[in-house]
């Protein structure tokens, strides 16, 4: 990858980080954009948002569903989960967790305007 594409790469995640695009929309109290990555990773992985464990770590696929699929990745041949996330960009269709349902009975799923809001940045690591 070239030098040129390593600092596209590395702008888009710094404007990224500061995206503001769902608060300024109404439908979160604040932006925290959870993704990892790096210029030259080929293999990408996107989630549907992320969930409570990874915004309070700051990193995909953190929680239970990542244990799930740390394990399909070792069953695929990867030496765990550290090759998993140096081999792997990992990001998802709405970046920030979108919160728990009023019931509490489980995480809002994100609505189609929120991921909208988010698709740029998506399309731009594409």
């Amino acid at each position: 990858m070239s030098e040129a594409s390593n600092d596209a790469i590395n702008a888009i995640q710094r404007d990224h980080r500061a995206c503001v695009r769902c608060v300024g929309a109404g439908y979160l109290p604040r932006a925290h954009p959870v993704f990892s990555g790096h210029p030259g990773q080929r293999l990408m992985l996107v989630g549907q948002a992320p969930g409570p464990v990874e915004d309070d770590v700051t990193r995909p696929f953190a929680g239970r569903a990542g244990m799930q699929l740390m394990r399909w990745f070792a069953q695929a041949g990867f030496a765990g989960e550290h090759e998993v996330r140096e081999r792997v960009f990992m990001t998802s269709m709405t970046t920030c967790f979108p919160g728990r349902l009023p019931n509490n009975a489980g995480d809002r799923r994100p609505t189609a305007t929120e991921v909208a809001l988010c698709r740029g940045w998506l399309d731009a690591y594409l």
